[in-house]
């Protein structure tokens, strides 16, 4: 019989999985070794009475590493971050690289293309997207004949 619960009680399938991944996976969806890069970029968009503005939480980067394109009413964040550490010592020798890539896309519309500006500071990124006042669609009753 179809059973609606995808997991028992009885926990049989946690031998299939490795130490540390169930725990992990659904709070980030993704093995928390893989540090901040797979949880995403935090955004919160809010809307005044002439422009819409994005803010997302972009800590670490450089304003550099940051893109934003938009396109076809669709406003990309694109934000790309390498590392590369060394260590040395008497007996040892440690070197570490890091990197991950976030990418966020937003439907956007209602906006002045060529007026939208942005400001990258203190690991928030704010984006201002000017509203452009276009005339509301007016609603025609048409009779049939």
């Amino acid at each position: 019989m179809f059973d609606l619960t995808p997991f028992r009680k009885d926990k049989s399938y946690r031998g299939l999985i490795p130490d540390g991944l169930w725990e992990n996976f659904f709070e980030t969806g993704f093995p928390a070794t893989m540090d901040y890069t797979l949880k995403g970029m935090r955004v919160d968009i809010r809307e005044e009475e002439d422009r819409y503005l994005l803010e997302a939480d972009l800590p670490g980067f450089n304003k550099d590493d940051i893109g934003i394109q938009l396109k076809d009413n669709i406003i990309t964040i694109t934000a790309q971050h390498n590392e590369d550490f060394e260590e040395k010592g008497d007996s040892y020798l440690r070197r570490e690289r890091r990197s991950g890539r976030l990418i966020r896309n937003f439907m956007v519309d209602n906006v002045k293309q060529d007026s939208v500006s942005a400001k990258y500071e203190n690991g928030v990124l704010k984006v201002l997207l000017p509203k452009e006042n276009k005339r509301p669609i007016r609603e025609k009753r048409i009779d049939i004949q």
